[in-house]
């Protein structure tokens, strides 16, 4: 079998992003209320301006993953098929679905692209790797768009108890 590689994310990777841009975004937001009529085109262009820095940071963080006939090569870092114990995949992005795998010293989470999905699950089931669902997964399949609403519903609180006191 030749090797196979594929382009994917790492899940801490993407929470690491989000925790340090969004305190950024969330006291540019605040500071913006205060500018009366102008602060929905200033909302508009932070969002733009976050959302544009979130995927070019994303960007330059993309791994590798490598199926060769033994081994998954990560990065140069090898996990052997023998030291996985299960893998769950699932879709939680339109664009991107979510490969764990369970090894015998950590778990690992990547994001790989959709297009991919039935090569990767083709591979798993070829090796005889066990598909197994955990309570974890779905915290990690449900993760970024909770995260996501709950750092909005932040900043929204906080922009509107700043324009509150200004006004």
């Amino acid at each position: 079998m030749e090797s196979k590689q594929f382009k994917a994310y790492e899940y801490n990777t993407i929470m690491r992003l989000f925790a340090i841009l969004f305190p950024i975004f969330m006291v540019i937001v605040a500071v913006a209320s205060a500018f009366g009529k102008f602060r929905y085109l200033l909302y508009f262009t932070i969002v733009a301006a976050t959302y544009r820095t979130f995927l070019n940071k994303l960007k330059k963080k993309i791994i590798f993953i490598n199926f060769t006939e033994r081994s998954l090569n990560v990065n140069s870092k090898e996990i052997f098929f023998a030291d996985i114990e299960n893998y769950h995949i699932c879709l939680p992005l339109r664009k991107y679905f979510m490969l764990r795998l369970k090894t015998t010293h950590k778990k690992e989470v990547f994001y790989i692209s959709v297009d991919n999905r039935e090569e990767i699950e083709k591979l798993m089931t070829d090796r005889n790797l066990i598909f197994n669902k955990t309570k974890n997964d779905l915290w990690l399949k449900y993760s970024p768009p909770i995260i996501f609403l709950l750092l909005y519903l932040i900043t929204l609180y906080i922009i509107m108890f700043v324009y509150n006191k200004i006004y």
